[in-house]
């Protein structure tokens, strides 16, 4: 639930007159793919929350983005490359539909 808050405070907070929530959705899709690849490539937790949270971003992008993480650092690593591109479309596709469902 608090996932499905900080994205839809995300999107309000992130919106300009050129930026519409599609954009938003894209973004974060992004941050989750990125993330994802980096957990199935075995980087440390450690680096990538300081990647995403800490140097990247501020606010609500550094919340969204660790909530990313420790969700990525709690799904399997697949050593199969065929299973890690899988599991990395499926956590994109999971976090793009979060944030669409928000906009309703």
């Amino acid at each position: 639930m608090k996932k499905v808050i900080l994205i839809g405070m995300m999107a309000v907070s992130l919106l300009s007159a050129k930026e519409e929530l599609p954009e938003v959705c894209d973004m974060v899709a992004q941050t989750a793919n990125v993330i994802m690849r980096l957990r199935q490539a075995n980087a440390p937790m450690k680096e990538t929350m300081k990647v995403f949270v800490a140097e990247r971003n501020k606010g609500v992008w550094a919340d969204l983005s660790k909530d990313i993480a420790i969700d990525a650092y709690s799904q399997p690593r697949f050593n199969v490359k065929k299973n890690q591109q899988t599991e990395v479309t499926a956590f994109e596709n999971k976090w793009y539909l979060k944030c669409v469902k928000e906009q309703k």
